[in-house]
């Protein structure tokens, strides 16, 4: 892969920005809408203060992450490995959403301890760097 130049690099260091800025709000459960205003569908989850958010508002969460398309994904990855499950879940719905790969991630294993979590991300990854050579 050829090394970014001026407005390309511009843009992807925008991009990881603004995707750390939103993990790191959703991390405190700042979220971009109010729980209120979205329909709530599917499981149920508690986050670590108290508040509940069900599997379709975390999807909704997820769309502005998506519109960024292919330059997300590599920034995507360390927020797969989160320990607060809201946060790591929009970080796997959008990189399913944005490669098309669904790789096996049971959403709700703490520990992990069969590493899928790495598996799915260099899968994720070789996806990424195929589309660089392209």
């Amino acid at each position: 892969m050829a090394p970014l130049m001026g407005q390309d690099k511009m843009n992807v260091m925008t991009i990881k920005h603004k995707i750390d800025s939103l993990f790191v709000d959703f991390e405190n459960e700042k979220f971009i809408q109010d729980t209120g205003l979205v329909a709530q569908a599917g499981w149920m989850m508690t986050l670590p203060l108290g508040g509940e958010v069900s599997r379709s508002f975390l999807m909704t969460q997820a769309d502005t992450i998506i519109s960024f398309g292919k330059d997300a994904v590599p920034f995507l990855f360390q927020w797969v490995m989160s320990d607060v499950l809201a946060v790591r879940y929009i970080a796997i719905y959008s990189l399913q959403q944005i490669t098309g790969l669904k790789p096996a991630i049971p959403i709700f294993d703490k520990e992990d301890a069969a590493r899928n979590r790495e598996k799915a991300i260099a899968e994720w990854k070789a996806w990424w760097e195929n589309q660089q050579k392209n």
